[in-house]
């Protein structure tokens, strides 16, 4: 029998490094040499582990010896070693919690035990750390008993913290509200911090009338969980900020602006890196390198895609409807207003307002196409909007004849599956194929009860053809409630008007390799989610771009318009 890898009376002792190692070959020898080792010289195997973890990344040798000082109580000692880093300590209390579920409770004693120790109101710096890492990787309910203790504790700083933590947990507008009337402004402002994702009125309202505080602070973090809240009337409070007289409001209102990442306030960032006062621009310039962080984060992430129209123009109001998909129907984000940017050639639009609508359940779509085009593969085209049709949308597909046409109107058959869809797209034409107009009007006089959802017609076109009955179109167009959205090779001014005056979209293609693209956004403007509105700058919404930002939100568009604008 060999000899044991250790006994308490042969040092010297073991390598904790080797026992690591070997884990996995000789799991139950090693657990239990290891187990000795911290029975009998608890600090030099404190000593070692310690080095060990600063060395090595985190692996199933290192979780086990963070659960064995999570047993001993010898955890907290660990974590509050000056040797790590805040972002270290709270990897290693995670990994203790994942090796062994009862450190949980263990952390949580052991700070509460803390803060009853004579001098905890002077260990200012392990007590925070190890608050902060308790409000991540302990149950609320755990905490919240030492947390309520410290509300009474000397030290304002741990009491502002304990604020922070505790609304966090409740989540109660009433909670803040209370913490409102203290007349420390630290925990006035952490208190408004616990509402950052709180989507109520309430909560709304409440950092609503704080905006104007004079306090810096508070009036920072309400604008902050305004602009999180996806409240864009913060945007042109955080700018307003900015110029505050004072410099402590307008060092607050560049710490916001950095903190949303949103690069509509770089321009703003930069001018106040002029500024005289040394903290401005300390953090102006912190906050443009998150701006700038976020910006390349964002330019990483596959671009989402935007179709966005006009839907009213005066110069008193802009209405634009917005669709924001990915690259199929089923990548549809969710989009916060304050992520949307709205430029008029090269001034930013400040202030503006997003309302969010339904999305249709169900839509009916007609593609009318030529039988043969000659300056565009539409049939391709068509078909190229077929990842964003959603399940429960109809799709239908008809042909015309080049000229007047030669057959009557068939039946219109709408189909939902993909399979079915394609085969009436890759049909043979045999001659018969009846006119456009024959066709679109006959289309329209069907029964509302043949579609389902509203119905959409999707017209391609090489160009104009004689004979367009305007003023029957736009009646039929108006008594079937559809929406017209033409496709054409050239300039058409007698469709081009029937839309202008229904609220269809006209387009025309610069070349034929853009016809895919083309249905696409012609399609997506069915699934328009957001209707954005604001007074325009200079009346030439032409001139408009609009964008999306986040970390995982981008995306940029112009405005389809209607004819003639």
């Amino acid at each position: 029998m060999g000899s044991p890898l250790y006994a308490a009376n042969n040092p010297p002792p073991p390598n904790l490094e080797v026992l690591v190692r070997n884990l996995d070959l000789d799991t139950a020898r090693c657990k239990r040499v290891m187990r000795q080792y911290l029975e009998d010289q608890p600090d030099a195997f404190l000593k070692n582990a310690v080095r060990l973890l600063l060395k090595q990344p985190e692996n199933h040798g290192t979780r086990y010896i963070l659960g064995l000082l999570a047993e001993r109580g010898l955890l907290l000692r660990v974590l509050c070693i000056p040797g790590f880093t805040g972002e270290q300590a709270l990897a290693m209390a995670r990994a203790a919690v994942a090796a062994a579920p009862a450190a949980e409770a263990v952390l949580a004693r052991g700070f509460a035990d803390l803060l009853e120790a004579p001098g905890s109101a002077d260990d200012l710096e392990n007590v925070t750390r190890l608050m902060e890492i308790l409000v991540e990787v302990c149950d609320g309910a755990r905490i919240f008993p030492s947390m309520v203790r410290l509300l009474r504790h000397p030290n304002p700083h741990l009491r502002s913290k304990a604020v922070l933590v505790l609304g966090r947990h409740s989540r109660s507008t009433q909670w803040v509200r209370h913490r409102l009337d203290d007349t420390d402004p630290r925990i006035r402002a952490n208190a408004l911090e616990a509402l950052w994702n709180v989507d109520t009125p309430e909560a709304h309202e409440l950092l609503h009338g704080l905006i104007h505080d004079a306090n810096n602070r508070v009036a920072g973090n309400a604008l902050l969980g305004l602009y999180r809240l996806g409240q864009t009337s913060a945007i042109a409070e955080i700018f307003a900020m900015a110029e505050h007289e004072s410099p402590i409001f307008r060092a607050t209102a560049a710490w916001v602006m950095g903190e949303t990442g949103d690069p509509r306030f770089m321009e703003s960032l930069a001018g106040l890196l002029t500024e005289p006062d040394a903290t401005v621009r300390k953090r102006a310039f912190a906050a443009l390198g998150h701006v700038r962080v976020a910006a390349a984060k964002a330019g990483q992430a596959a671009p989402y895609r935007l179709a966005a129209r006009v839907a009213e123009s005066s110069p008193a109001l802009a209405r634009v409807l917005l669709a924001v998909t990915g690259a199929n129907a089923y990548a549809a984000p969710e989009v916060l207003p304050t992520q949307i940017l709205v430029t008029e050639g090269a001034r930013q639009v400040v202030a503006y307002r997003v309302m969010e609508r339904p999305l249709p359940e169900t839509i009916s779509v007609a593609f009318l196409l030529p039988v043969q085009g000659e300056r565009a593969p539409w049939r391709e085209a068509a078909l190229s909007c077929l990842p964003w049709k959603r399940p429960s949308d109809l799709w239908a597909c008809q042909f015309y004849a080049p000229a007047e046409g030669a057959g009557p109107v068939e039946e219109l058959s709408l189909r939902s599956g993909r399979e079915q869809i394609q085969a009436e797209f890759a049909r043979i034409f045999d001659g018969s194929e009846p006119g456009l107009w024959e066709l679109l009007l006959g289309m329209l006089s069907i029964e509302g009860d043949h579609f389902p959802g509203r119905r959409h017609v999707m017209i391609f076109q090489d160009g104009p053809r004689g004979g367009t009955p305007v003023e029957a179109l736009i009646t039929a167009v108006a008594g079937a409630q559809a929406m017209l959205h033409v496709i054409s090779g050239e300039p058409d001014p007698a469709m081009e008007e029937v839309c202008r005056r229904t609220g269809g979209v006209f387009a025309v293609l610069e070349d034929s390799g853009q016809a895919a693209e083309a249905a696409v956004q012609a399609y997506l403007h069915q699934f328009a989610r957001y209707e954005i509105s604001w007074q325009p700058l200079e009346g030439d919404l032409r001139q408009v771009r609009i964008r999306l930002h986040g970390t995982s939100a981008c995306g940029e568009t112009g405005l389809a318009g209607p004819p003639g604008w």
